[in-house]
């Protein structure tokens, strides 16, 4: 059996040169993919994104889905996320909030 559990974060990312998903400064994005380890969670998120020419900046509020509590609208995204990963996704990311300002991080 698998020791692999659905890992969780807010992550901060800057567009690199060929990406074709948005001209913002960067963005905030909620993530959620199967992973044994925090290490490995992170390890995963950040090539995903590199593979989509994002770098990233920032991770934040990483827990699995045996520690969310549901008390906002922002986990009910995380929620729809966790779903996803059930349904047999690899890696599920939530709505881009993206960002003008070159200095926000």
């Amino acid at each position: 059996m698998s020791s692999e559990k659905i890992w969780l974060a807010l992550v901060g990312i800057r567009p690199l040169s060929g990406n074709e998903y948005f001209n913002n400064a960067g963005a905030y994005v909620n993530v959620a993919c199967l992973a044994e380890s925090q290490s490995a969670f992170t390890s995963k998120l950040r090539f995903n994104f590199e593979y989509h020419n994002f770098k990233v900046f920032d991770i934040d509020d990483i827990e699995t889905e045996e520690t969310l509590i549901i008390h906002n609208d922002e986990n009910a995204e995380k929620l729809r996320l966790i779903g996803e990963i059930k349904q047999g996704y690899k890696f599920a990311w939530g709505t881009f909030h993206t960002f003008d300002n070159e200095d926000a991080s």
